[in-house]
């Protein structure tokens, strides 16, 4: 089996997908083309889980559309999610836009938080993920699948969805 043709979407493959998702209100949360597409090591929890549960066994061209509670995505709001950052602990010249992910220490831990708010004074972050508390409509095409090199193994990442060999790493 060559890199390029290898079946089905499964643990420790290279992935090209085009997919749209869109909350209850037909919002578009997040979307990707064919020709700029979602390339992603599978298994390795670089999506979230439902996303990949979603992908898993398909084929290269299957189409299909997918239904995501909250609780199967990225779980519900919580109440207690916001934290305030000082506006001085940013450089003045890149203060975060709203949307924007960043990692804070909180515990001894670097954890994922999320810009909902720029204010005069303060960066409001969540610990929400944006999505948290929505339903969301999965709507994909599954563009490409082929496997892993070592290299890609190793880093828990891929290179790009073309094809390569680990001689070429």
């Amino acid at each position: 089996m060559t890199r390029e043709v290898a079946g089905k979407v499964e643990k420790d493959r290279v992935i090209a997908v085009e997919l749209r998702l869109t909350d209850d209100a037909g919002e578009e949360l997040e979307s990707t083309t064919a020709e700029a597409p979602l390339v992603y090591l599978h298994g390795r929890g670089a999506i979230p889980k439902a996303l990949e549960a979603a992908f898993e066994g398909r084929e290269v061209g299957a189409r299909f559309e997918k239904d995501l509670s909250p609780e199967e995505l990225v779980g519900a709001r919580h109440a207690d999610a916001d934290r305030a950052i000082p506006l001085d602990a940013f450089d003045p010249l890149s203060v975060p836009g709203v949307g924007t992910e960043l990692q804070v220490e909180e515990g001894g831990e670097a954890i994922p938080v999320w810009v909902v708010a720029v204010g005069r004074h303060h960066v409001r972050v969540s610990l929400d993920h944006p999505w948290a508390g929505r339903s969301v409509k999965l709507t994909a095409e599954v563009l490409k699948v082929r496997l892993a090199t070592s290299g890609e193994l190793t880093r828990g990442a891929p290179d790009g969805i073309e094809p390569v060999t680990d001689e070429e790493e």
